[in-house]
């Protein structure tokens, strides 16, 4: 091997062993930061369970994760983070009592979804509403998986969706409503106008007095 293709290689092997080091270096610094985090998310939530224990009903209000007050409730006061999570969030903005009526408003959310699909499964006019409503049942299940590691309690998406199960929920009852008076009112005859009364025999049935 010639002296030129010899350095060569020697140069692709030092580069490969360089890149190797810059990877390993970058991947315990990523390791590093992302142990970081997850302390960091831990604390927050001690933080606002503690907050939420010494304020059960009213929590400590709205901004309460601040730095001043991590100094006071936090296992670790300078690790500042906010809440990554909107369990939590609620949990030491409002207490438990805040908390108990935001999961509230989910279940009835999605029992109000769930009753929508049942009324209007089997109806050809309203087969538009089961399916929003099993997609506003994906809807919610996203939310309350992601909203478990992301600080978005107010976030007004959540809120439109279950303002949309209410209104589909309305609309399906009133046209069901529709069907059930359309579906009791007297036969019509061929002109238009409601047929002849008959007997059981299916003669006319004779007028009274």
């Amino acid at each position: 091997m010639s002296g030129s293709k010899l350095a060569a290689v020697r140069s692709r092997l030092g580069l490969r062993t360089e890149c190797d080091r810059w990877l390993k270096d970058d991947k315990a610094v990523f390791a590093y930061i992302e142990d970081a985090t997850r302390l960091g998310r831990i604390n927050a939530w001690w933080f606002a369970f503690s907050v939420a224990k010494e304020r059960p009903i009213t929590g400590g209000g709205f901004d309460v994760f601040a730095p001043d007050l991590f100094m006071k409730y936090a296992p670790d006061p300078d690790d500042f983070h906010d809440a990554h999570s909107v369990y939590f969030e609620v949990l030491g903005e409002h207490g438990f009592l805040g908390l108990a009526l935001f999961l509230t408003l989910f279940a009835l959310a999605w029992r109000t979804a769930t009753g929508t699909i049942k009324k209007s499964k089997g109806t050809p006019d309203l087969q538009w509403a089961t399916d929003l409503a099993r997609m506003l049942h994906v809807s919610l299940v996203a939310y309350a998986v992601s909203g478990a590691f992301l600080g978005l309690a107010y976030f007004d998406l959540y809120y439109n969706i279950v303002s949309i199960i209410i209104l589909t929920r309305v609309i399906v009852e009133r046209e069901l409503g529709k069907i059930e008076i359309d579906g009791g009112a007297a036969p019509e005859s061929d002109s238009g106008l409601p047929g002849k009364m008959t007997t059981a025999g299916g003669g006319p049935r004779p007028l009274p007095g």
